[in-house]
């Protein structure tokens, strides 16, 4: 007799997915804007100026930190974006805890039991 185990999506698990998701999403653009900044992209590139706009919002509290670092090159060094990036790891961190303690997140799993006549059938 040959039993499989099977996991299913936990719709408990959809708080906590939602929060990774947003903080990942922050994180990488907020990074995107580090070294484009670093490397001192073109600001009047529609790409490089929708995120620049995008991520500012998301920086507004961090802006008087750190000044920030010219580069000979033409390229800046933001600290306040690395900040940012610390702080909205720590606060997606914090509230994944707190969903922890509020949501109950059991561990589902299925059985199949699948018969022995089956296995003499696939021989």
């Amino acid at each position: 007799m040959r039993t499989n185990r099977y996991s299913f999506f936990v719709v408990s698990d959809l708080p906590f997915r939602l929060t990774n998701f947003v903080i990942s999403l922050i994180d990488f653009l907020l990074v995107i804007r580090f070294f484009f900044k670093l490397f001192g992209a073109n600001a009047a590139a529609p790409f490089t100026a929708w995120l620049y706009q995008g991520t500012s919002v998301l920086l507004f509290p961090f802006r008087a930190i750190f000044s920030p670092v010219q580069l000979p090159q033409g390229g800046v060094i933001e600290w306040s974006i690395l900040v940012a990036i610390l702080a909205y790891s720590i606060i997606g961190y914090l509230i994944g805890e707190l969903l922890a303690i509020f949501i109950d997140r059991p561990e589902i799993t299925k059985e199949v039991v699948i018969d022995d006549a089956l296995d003499e059938m696939d021989a």
